[in-house]
């Protein structure tokens, strides 16, 4: 669970810091939707599925639990900047060779929390069939792969 928990940690890092590079305001809402948009990505370019991303369908979206519990006092409307990296064993992991990131931030970063909610909540999307089921179940990998297979 160590190395899931430093991958999570390193993805979570990954967007707070190209984010910040842009000068970005990020809300406890916006960083779950770029967390599930940057798989979303990284699926898109023929990457592998991350089991270290559990996305569960909440209200507001497919939520990482992990990430909501680490950021939950942050805020959720943009009251609050997000400048609090994840941490991991003490240390602030990194992560390398993934190109989605910088692609995610690139293409949604300028969106604001509400439309990137209306982006994930696709009426017979991953989220969706998830949501159907029940509050908090697990959203399948290759449902969110499916779903987004023809998105560029």
């Amino acid at each position: 669970m160590a190395s899931k928990g430093r991958k999570l940690a390193a993805r979570v890092n990954a967007l707070l810091v190209e984010g910040a590079k842009r000068e970005m305001v990020f809300s406890h809402l916006k960083l779950q939707k770029l967390l599930f948009l940057s798989y979303v990505t990284h699926l898109q370019d023929g990457g592998e599925f991350l089991d270290y991303l559990p996305f569960q369908a909440w209200t507001y979206g497919p939520v990482v639990p992990d990430v909501y519990n680490y950021y939950k006092d942050r805020g959720y409307r943009g009251q609050d900047v997000i400048k609090k990296k994840m941490i991991h064993d003490s240390v602030y992991p990194v992560l390398e060779n993934d190109k989605s990131i910088s692609k995610t931030i690139e293409r949604y970063g300028d969106i604001d929390a509400s439309k990137l909610v209306d982006l994930t909540h696709q009426h017979g999307g991953a989220w969706h069939k998830a949501f159907s089921k029940g509050r908090n179940e697990p959203i399948n990998h290759d449902e969110i792969k499916e779903e987004f297979a023809d998105h560029e």
